[in-house]
């Protein structure tokens, strides 16, 4: 009798078994980054029919270039209404889009919150010869800063801080820039190495990018970059020159996230 209960019992989980379906993973938009890397056809189909969804289609391309920059998909600043192709811009001279163009910043406390807003370009050009990017350099409008997490009755009371003296003293400093020195790219990834220039001071950063192509005549480089707030004499908040603890210590890096959108000139 007990054979014949245990036979039961295992007849019983086989038959359920059989009638259950496998759990099957959702595709998500960056698993087609390392799918389009395999061999299975089928995956890849899977993928090229996925991203017919213009939002799953914009979130792969943003996992694509956070691949390739070694940053957080959230953190990569990618083109909305382009047609991007991963493949270096023609060579010749490009104007900046200023329209077309950002800069997104995030600064936080050591510990505790953080706050993300804007910039705008004021204007700017980039050079590609023989498919690399080669040259840049760009104007930032410091008096377009905004806060972008906050509610609108708190924001203007930091955007206003921000501008003050305690830290870009926009009034006295109203333009940032960067002009690129020097850049090592493979295909369309490239690091690049350039002079920041905040409130007429000047550092080297290091930062990277993609570069890619829209249309015929159009370049697109999104990537980022980190700097200590305090090289450019920004130092409210910071424990390197205040007796600050705890939650009142901002952090002095800020990370820079940037879209530049550019035109061929004829």
């Amino acid at each position: 009798m007990k054979a014949k209960f245990v036979l039961f019992i295992a007849a019983g989980l086989f038959i359920a078994s059989c009638g259950s379906e496998p759990e099957v993973k959702k595709l998500e938009p960056c698993d087609c980054v390392d799918l389009y890397k395999g061999e299975d056809q089928v995956q890849k189909t899977a993928c090229d029919d996925a991203r017919k969804v213009e939002a799953f289609d914009e979130q792969f391309r943003r996992c694509m270039a956070a691949a390739i920059t070694g940053r957080n998909p959230e953190e990569v600043n990618m083109v909305k209404d382009d047609e991007i192709s991963l493949t270096p811009p023609a060579d010749g001279v490009y104007k900046l889009d200023t329209k077309g163009s950002n800069v997104q910043w995030k600064g936080s406390k050591v510990i505790g919150s953080s706050h993300t807003g804007l910039l705008s370009f004021a204007g700017g050009k980039l050079s590609f010869t023989d498919g690399k990017l080669v040259s840049g350099d760009f104007s930032v409008d410091m008096t377009t800063l905004t806060d972008t997490d906050l509610p609108t009755e708190e924001r203007g009371k930091l955007e206003g801080h921000l501008k003050s003296a305690d830290f870009f003293d926009v009034e006295n400093h109203p333009t940032a820039s960067f002009q690129i020195k020097s850049v090592e790219s493979v295909d369309h990834k490239a690091e690049f190495q350039g002079t920041l220039n905040i409130k007429g001071k000047e550092k080297v950063v290091t930062g990277n990018a993609v570069l890619a192509s829209t249309g015929t005549n159009g370049a697109v480089i999104s990537g980022t970059l980190i700097f200590d707030r305090t090289d450019f004499d920004v130092r409210y908040g910071s424990s390197k020159f205040f007796d600050v603890v705890g939650d009142k210590v901002i952090s002095d890096e800020i990370m820079i996230t940037f879209k530049v959108k550019a035109l061929q000139q004829n």
